[in-house]
């Protein structure tokens, strides 16, 4: 996040980096792996502080590059932290049923 790419987990040294990857840095992300016809659902809060919504429309911004439109679903929840997503007592209606929508849609599209 810090250095702008998206990257796997930085150990913080070197030596913890090549002895996890092979390699002094962390190695990015290869997104274009992801099958591009895979339909792929983002939800993300407003309020959360460990995924914040600057990282996420960045990661948002890299899966567009390679993914086919209209396979990628993604849905800001405003006001939604991290633990909202499992505990928001609204949790069921607003991210539960369009989530479950959203695999009844894509079941066969593959």
């Amino acid at each position: 996040v810090r250095s702008g790419k998206l990257s796997m987990y930085d150990y913080g040294n070197g030596s913890a980096n090549l002895k996890n990857y092979g390699v002094v840095e962390p190695p990015a992300y290869n997104l274009s792996n992801i099958p591009a016809d895979l339909p792929l659902f983002l939800g993300y809060g407003g309020m959360d502080a460990i995924s914040d919504v600057e990282d996420v429309e960045r990661l948002i911004d890299e899966l567009k590059l390679f993914h086919q439109e209209g396979k990628l679903t993604c849905q800001l929840f405003e006001d939604y932290a991290h633990a909202d997503f499992v505990m928001a007592t609204d949790a069921k209606e607003r991210l539960h049923r369009p989530l479950i929508e959203f695999f009844n849609s894509n079941e066969h599209s593959n």
